[in-house]
């Protein structure tokens, strides 16, 4: 999770570098890589470490801005990843979920 004001580098913390803005530069250092790569990275180490099986790994990535709820890995019609806002649903029990979240 990430919470700071607006350009104080959440963005670059939770990513790196911004690889499409310059598609010239490479990450040659992982020194730069954010924590959503590092976390990824370590992941699939994990895995390949374990013994061949069935692996199923899920994720979502969610900002919340003015408590609203934006799926960052939802595409559109074109295939473009943008955000998309999602609804939180509170049942009953009082248990709460995001139906729709892009995995």
């Amino acid at each position: 999770m990430a919470y700071g004001q607006t350009g104080s580098g959440k963005t670059y913390t939770m990513l790196g570098p911004q690889l499409e803005k310059n598609p010239a530069f490479s990450i040659e250092d992982e020194s730069e890589l954010g924590i959503i790569p590092r976390a990824t990275q370590e992941v699939f180490r994990l895995i390949s470490e374990k013994p061949p099986g069935s692996y199923w790994v899920e994720v979502s990535v969610v900002e919340v801005y003015n408590n609203e709820i934006f799926d960052l890995l939802a595409k559109d019609s074109c295939g473009r990843v943008y955000g998309v806002k999602r609804d939180v649903v509170t049942t009953r029990e009082g248990k709460s979920d995001v139906p729709l979240l892009t995995y």
